[in-house]
């Protein structure tokens, strides 16, 4: 069986990213995609226009379920949300010893729609990037949130010896 790995994001009804974005780059790369939805987005390809949160308790039923089936040893979350969707995310995957955590948030979209509040990212640093393997920040990411790039780097003072950033330059 190809190895499975678990996206955790929002869905995007443009298809141009979240959920339907990462399993069409899963699928190109010959692994098996299964998915957790965090919200479900109206978007298009100038942007989002609105945003509805998945209930946290239908998010831990998805998390379970597919831990529960499927030998999941690496993961990667997208849109989280609110610090609601990230505690019940972090209570699930805080278990998971040998699970491989990528962390690509989204923050924002490209017309400025607030996909992460500031409670939101607090949550994300202290609870999801101590359990992470790889963090990716693109640059534009930073542009709009500076003090993010501050708080990541003092937060590597913990045990967190496998985060990188990897960050792109987008013109």
């Amino acid at each position: 069986m190809k190895p499975v790995v678990l996206t955790i994001a929002g869905s995007d009804s443009g298809a141009g990213a979240g959920i339907q974005s990462d399993l069409k780059t899963l699928h190109n790369h010959g692994v098996y995609g299964v998915t957790v939805i965090t919200a479900l987005t109206s978007q298009n390809t100038k942007g989002v226009q609105s945003s509805f949160e998945v209930p946290a308790k239908i998010i831990k039923s998805q998390l379970k379920s597919l831990f529960d089936d499927f030998n999941i040893r690496t993961a990667k979350t997208g849109m989280l949300s609110s610090s609601k969707v990230i505690d019940v995310i972090y209570s699930v995957l805080m278990e998971k010893k040998n699970l491989k955590l990528i962390i690509d948030p989204v923050l924002y979209s490209k017309n400025q729609f607030v996909m992460l509040d500031k409670t939101g990212i607090k949550s994300l640093i202290n609870k999801l990037l101590p359990l992470s393997f790889l963090l990716r920040l693109i640059s534009v990411k930073l542009k709009y949130y500076p003090a993010l790039s501050l708080i990541l780097l003092k937060t590597w003072s913990l045990p967190v010896r496998y985060c990188m950033i990897m960050a792109q330059k987008i013109f």
